[in-house]
């Protein structure tokens, strides 16, 4: 269960950047 909760967070980290960098892009 540990490690699929770690999953989980490295998931929704991913995503929060992956949205920040998107948004970054798309105000260029």
């Amino acid at each position: 269960m540990a490690s699929e909760n770690l999953g989980i967070k490295r998931i929704m980290l991913a995503a929060k950047y992956s949205w920040q960098g998107f948004r970054v892009a798309y105000r260029k």
